[in-house]
């Protein structure tokens, strides 16, 4: 009996929908940054804008300057992830500026002396409330020495992602970096620097 042969499965056409929602969302995302930019730079403004403005000083602090940037960049992103998920706005980088942007919040709220959140003061300087939760957050789960670590960690990976690096990248890297730092930079003459000793030699005190 001979055997049928299967047809191969048709390959999965993008979503129409989909897309035209991506567009659509990234479009508003993108008009509504250009909006918050030209409300912190005009020093009129009308009663919404004028809210909508001191809502996000309390919520970011100082980070405020930099949401319709986060806006416009993750509204790009929207729009065109359907295009080209391995271009230069990719999720991997999204996240790592996600995360830098947390990390500035929470660095911000301890570089002003950690106000209190609570005070119309508090909350404007530094991160705002979110750099309140961020940095009391970890100060009082961890303490203040291991909480600034932890903020210069997340730095460390976010700055990796927005690289569009990968850990297992980084660990490939440094592994060539030692390989090559046991192999010896050559000399000026193209002699390497640390050759093996000869026969006979007496070896260093470090070598024994």
């Amino acid at each position: 009996m001979a055997k049928r042969r299967t047809k191969p499965k048709p390959k999965p056409t993008p979503n129409l929908s989909d897309f035209l929602r991506g567009e659509l969302v990234g479009s508003v995302l993108v008009l509504l940054a250009l909006l918050l930019l030209l409300s912190l730079l005009s020093p009129n403004r009308g009663q919404v804008t004028a809210a909508l403005i001191e809502g996000l000083q309390v919520a970011f602090g100082l980070g405020t300057w930099a949401v319709p940037f986060l806006l416009g960049i993750l509204g790009v992103w929207l729009a065109l992830r359907d295009v080209s998920e391995e271009g230069p706005l990719s999720a991997w980088r999204m996240t790592g500026l996600i995360g830098l942007f947390l990390v500035f919040e929470g660095a911000a709220h301890v570089i002003a002396g950690r106000p209190d959140a609570s005070s119309a003061a508090g909350a404007v300087q530094g991160g705002g409330a979110l750099g309140w939760l961020l940095s009391e957050g970890l100060s009082i789960t961890l303490g203040l020495p291991a909480a600034i670590a932890t903020l210069a960690l997340m730095a460390l990976l976010s700055g990796i992602a927005v690289a569009g690096l990968t850990l297992g990248d980084v660990r490939t890297a440094l592994a060539h970096g030692l390989h090559a730092l046991r192999r010896g930079a050559p000399g000026p003459e193209g002699v390497r620097v640390n050759p093996p000793l000869p026969m006979g030699e007496v070896e260093p005190f470090w070598r024994r």
